[in-house]
């Protein structure tokens, strides 16, 4: 309460101080006072965090021959409060996980591949593609920000209702857009594709989109089987599952039921009932909406979407063989691509990636650097998995469940979209991670102590 009490006081006087001396004094004050409370309230940061990922595609500034947009700007405000933080109060930046090591040696694949890059690139070009290294580092930060940020189960809960609720204002968003926006043909020059009756919200894509709906009601549903079913379950689950089919995204529904099948193959004894409810659900929604119908038969009879990407996989796959063991560099797939005579406007959006993330980190950081990336998440999900396992918290176990039905989703996803090297969805993935780093962190912790004391009564005993 103190703190919010502080900062009233800071914007009276921010607002005395611009009214006496100008604006500019106004705004600096407001960015001191906004600075402190990053510091003192990291909860404030994570939440700043998520609605820059509501902001999605609205804010874009050119910078460097490259855009950055709203999170980039919140994320690099909240990180370096975090780490001020930190280094005033000498306090460690990451606890024990299995996730660091991965993480640090893909990190490192990922340098040495723009090192190898300035002698097949021109200089300028692996500067720019070295920005996108440095802001993929700094997405990563906040997996450490979220596990040393967080100080109880509480704030546990809180985040991954805010990590919700920002998934739900982006379906409600949405579905204002295709009201009053359902035609995005007229983006075309800027670079957007033209889709026409899709949910696209604010992120202009319904393709990841789609995936950041499907992660969402993965993780209300692995709630709904270990947990008692409450109102807003029903609620949150009905509206990420109708702007899923809105997306109108094939790579975006086969994801879901992926995943969907790997929570109720691990739920099996009590997930009955949502596997009938799930069948049931996506048989009259295919029934009803000839959209859908037509999607669907798009995968069956390869259609022109279907055969761009089988093109964009190809491509990719010749450029690695190229250079199999450090790739083209990270993040240097227009230019590569470009040259290559593979596309022909490297200035748009989906220039600098490939229709698969895995495929993208062969193509430019090799073999070693695909190991690495596989290496990463699946030690996410052993993390997730230890939590699942352990029942003696149902939200904890359907936490981890969720995380594993949603990396799952992700996993198929990301192979026909560049999803997990996406900026918005990696907002997401770190902070549940990190939660659920701090969540095993902690078990491991108590469990220690408590063979310690046990340990210390039996030597007490036997003396």
């Amino acid at each position: 309460m103190r703190n919010y009490l502080g900062l009233g006081f800071l914007i009276l006087l921010a607002s005395a101080a611009a009214a006496v001396l100008g604006p500019w004094i106004f705004l600096a004050i407001l960015a001191a006072g906004i600075f402190w409370f990053l510091v003192e309230i990291p909860l404030i940061g994570i939440i700043a965090l998520l609605l820059g990922i509501i902001a999605g595609q609205i804010i874009r500034l050119p910078i460097g021959g490259g855009t950055i947009v709203a999170s980039d700007l919140i994320l690099f405000a909240v990180i370096f409060a975090w780490i001020f933080k930190k280094l005033i109060k000498r306090e460690p930046f990451f606890i024990s996980n299995p996730i660091n090591f991965p993480l640090m040696i893909l990190d490192v694949i990922m340098a040495l591949s723009l090192v190898w890059a300035l002698v097949i690139l021109p200089r300028g070009e692996v500067i720019s593609g070295s920005l996108y290294f440095f802001r993929f580092l700094a997405y990563q930060m906040i997996f450490f920000l979220a596990q040393t940020s967080i100080k109880n189960i509480k704030q546990t809960k809180q985040i991954f209702f805010i990590v919700l609720g920002s998934g739900a204002i982006l379906s409600i968003l949405g579905f204002i857009q295709l009201i009053i926006f359902p035609d995005f043909s007229s983006m075309t020059p800027a670079g957007w594709d033209p889709h026409i009756g899709r949910l696209l919200s604010t992120w202009f894509d319904p393709n990841l989109l789609g995936g950041l709906f499907a992660f969402s009601a993965l993780l209300i549903i692995a709630q709904m089987l270990l947990e008692k079913i409450k109102t807003w379950h029903i609620a949150s689950l009905s509206i990420f599952v109708a702007a899923l089919l809105l997306t109108f995204s094939r790579s975006s529904l086969v994801a879901f039921i992926f995943g969907f099948f790997v929570i109720i193959i691990l739920t099996i004894k009590r997930s009955w009932w949502m596997l009938g409810l799930g069948i049931g659900i996506l048989i009259i929604a295919f029934l009803a909406s000839p959209r859908i119908q037509e999607r669907v038969e798009g995968i069956l009879t390869i259609d022109v979407t279907a055969q761009k990407r089988v093109e964009s996989w190809s491509n990719i796959i010749t450029l690695s063989r190229g250079n199999p063991l450090f790739g083209t560099g990270f993040n240097t797939l227009r230019y590569v691509q470009f040259e290559e005579g593979l596309i022909t406007n490297s200035e748009e959006h989906s220039a600098g990636g490939s229709d698969s993330s895995f495929l993208t980190i062969l193509a430019t950081t090799g073999i070693f650097g695909l190991l690495a990336f596989l290496w990463l998440w699946f030690s996410s999900l052993f993390v997730s998995w230890k939590l699942f396992i352990n029942k003696e918290n149902n939200f904890n176990s359907a936490l981890g469940l969720g995380i594993i039905g949603g990396m799952a989703s992700l996993f198929v996803h990301s192979q026909f979209v560049n999803s997990l090297l996406y900026p918005h969805m990696l907002v997401i993935v770190w902070m549940l991670l990190g939660v659920a780093a701090w969540i095993s962190g902690t078990e491991l912790r108590s469990k220690n102590q408590v063979s310690r004391g046990e340990k210390s009564n039996s030597t007490t005993l036997n003396t």
